[in-house]
């Protein structure tokens, strides 16, 4: 994974800002853009990651 598509973080940012849960980040926003397993999964934990930690402004994302 080369880092999260831009429009796919601002996104997930505005939604987690609004107070959007998880499951429909995941079913609205992440399943549509389409991505291969691994990264829907980074993807998916960046999400979680920032509705627990909203006002962090980076999120480190480790891919293997």
């Amino acid at each position: 994974m080369d880092g999260i598509p831009a429009q796919l973080r601002t996104l997930i940012e505005a939604a987690v800002a609004e107070g959007v849960g998880m499951d429909d980040i995941e079913h609205e926003l992440i399943d549509p853009a389409n991505l291969p397993p691994e990264d829907h999964d980074a993807v998916w934990l960046y999400a979680l990651a920032r509705m627990q930690h909203p006002h962090r402004r980076e999120i480190a994302i480790i891919s293997g």
